[in-house]
C-alpha cells in the first residue's frame, strides 16, 4: 500500500510540473530538407525550394513552451510582429545617399550608370535580430542567413496563438507556427518530421512537372519571349525557357520573369569577362565593414533603354567586346519599381551566349540569323 501511495503521489507531481518541462523541440528546414533526395539535375542547382518543411503547407502546430529550430541555405526565418517589411528588404537604396563609382567598359568607355544611385545589401536583413523566447505578437524575430547559423536558429514559444514566419529573401515563402495551450492535442515531433519529408516530395514532383512542360528550344517564333526563371511561391526553377531560341536579325525579344521569389536578369557576352566585371561592381558584404555594392546592371541596365524599353545589341560590337547587361526581372519582387520583363533588340546575326548574372547557373542561347 505504501509502495502504491509513493507511486501515485509521483505521478501527481509530474502531472502538476510547469509546461517547459514538458516542452518539445521541432525542426524546419527552410527549403528542401537533407534527408530528402533530388533528382539529378535538381541537386546540380536547376531547383530550389522556397518552402519552410514543416509549415508551409499546412500550419504548425505547437504547445506553448515548446521550441523550434530552423535551418536552411540563403533564407531568413522571421517574425515580423509589427515592424514593416519595407525596412527589411535585401536591396535598399544607400542610405549614404553614394553614386555607383566609374568604371571603363572594353571599348574605354564609361558605363551609362556611372555616377547613378546607389543601391546596397540591407544589413538589416543578414543579421540577426531579437532574442530567443517570443512572448508577445508584436516583436520582431529575425534568424540572418540561414546559412550562417550551422546548429539552427531556435526560438522558444511563450505565448500562445499563431505566427507567421516569412522569409526577407525570397517573398513568397511562408509558413505558419500555430502555438496552442497543453489541453489541445499537437503531433509530436517525428510526425512532423515524416510530414515535412513528405511534402517536400510533393513540392519536388509539382517542379518537375513544371520544369518537363517548359519550352527548350523555338526557332523563329512570331513574338518570341523568353521565361526567366520559372515557380510559385513554394519553389524556384533556375533556368531560360527555351534556354535555344533561334530569331532573325532585328528582333527584339522579351525576357519575361516566370518566378515569384527569384530575381534574374540577362547578361550577354563572354562570362569570364563578366565574372571579373562583376568582381568589380557586385559587392556582397560578409561582415559590417566590408565594401556593400548592389550589381548597378540589375537596377539600371548596362545600357539605357530606349522610349519603348528595348535595348539594341550589336553583337560584337557592343561596349567593344559583345557585352550588354538587363535590368533586374521579378514578378514577386516588394521593393518598389522592379520590373516584370526586360527587351532586347537583336541587330547583328551571330550565335550569342547569356547568363543570369545573380545565378550564374543560368545559361541560354540565342542564334541570330538574316
Amino acid at each position: 500500500m505504501r509502495t502504491t501511495r509513493v507511486v501515485l503521489a509521483a505521478c501527481t507531481a509530474a502531472l502538476m510540473l510547469p509546461g517547459s518541462a514538458f516542452a518539445a523541440t521541432y525542426k524546419v528546414s527552410a527549403g528542401t530538407p537533407a534527408n530528402v533526395a533530388l533528382p539529378g539535375a535538381f541537386a546540380a542547382g536547376l531547383y530550389d525550394a522556397d518552402a519552410y518543411y514543416p509549415g508551409s503547407h499546412s500550419p504548425l502546430r505547437i504547445h506553448k513552451g515548446d521550441r523550434v529550430t530552423f535551418s536552411g541555405g540563403f533564407h531568413t526565418a522571421t517574425i515580423l510582429g509589427s515592424t514593416p517589411r519595407a525596412g527589411l528588404e535585401l536591396i535598399q537604396p544607400d542610405p549614404a545617399h553614394g553614386t555607383y563609382p566609374s568604371v571603363l567598359d572594353a571599348a574605354a568607355h564609361p558605363f551609362w550608370w556611372n555616377g547613378k544611385a546607389k543601391f546596397v545589401y540591407n544589413g538589416a536583413t543578414l543579421a540577426p535580430a531579437g532574442g530567443s523566447t517570443v512572448t508577445n505578437h508584436a516583436a520582431l524575430f529575425n534568424s540572418g542567413v540561414l546559412f550562417a547559423q550551422p546548429t539552427g536558429y531556435t526560438l522558444k514559444f511563450n505565448r500562445t496563438g499563431t505566427f507567421q514566419i516569412v522569409c526577407l529573401i525570397h517573398p513568397g515563402m511562408k509558413a505558419t507556427v500555430k502555438v496552442v495551450s497543453r489541453r489541445h492535442h499537437v503531433l509530436s515531433a517525428s510526425r512532423q518530421a515524416r510530414r515535412a519529408k513528405s511534402d517536400a516530395r510533393s513540392d519536388i514532383r509539382k517542379a518537375i512537372a513544371l520544369d518537363e512542360s517548359m519550352p527548350r528550344s523555338v526557332a523563329d517564333p512570331a513574338k518570341p519571349v523568353v521565361t526567366v526563371g520559372a515557380g510559385p511561391n513554394r519553389f524556384s526553377l533556375f533556368a531560360f525557357y527555351p534556354s535555344a531560341l533561334s530569331v532573325k536579325v532585328g528582333t527584339t525579344v522579351t525576357f519575361a520573369s516566370g518566378s515569384v521569389n527569384e530575381p534574374h536578369n540577362v547578361g550577354l557576352g563572354d562570362v569570364n569577362y563578366q565574372f571579373g566585371l562583376l568582381a568589380q561592381i557586385d559587392l556582397f558584404p560578409n561582415g559590417p565593414t566590408d565594401p556593400n555594392q548592389v550589381n548597378p546592371n540589375l537596377i539600371y541596365g548596362s545600357d539605357p533603354p530606349d522610349a519603348s524599353g528595348v535595348r539594341d545589341f550589336t553583337g560584337a560590337s557592343s561596349h567593344g567586346n559583345g557585352y550588354l547587361a538587363t535590368n533586374v526581372v521579378w514578378k514577386g519582387s516588394l521593393i518598389p519599381n522592379i520590373a516584370r520583363s526586360t527587351k532586347v533588340k537583336f541587330t547583328a546575326p551571330g550565335t550569342y551566349t547569356y547568363m543570369c548574372q545573380i545565378h550564374p547557373n543560368m545559361v541560354a542561347t540565342v542564334n541570330v540569323h538574316p
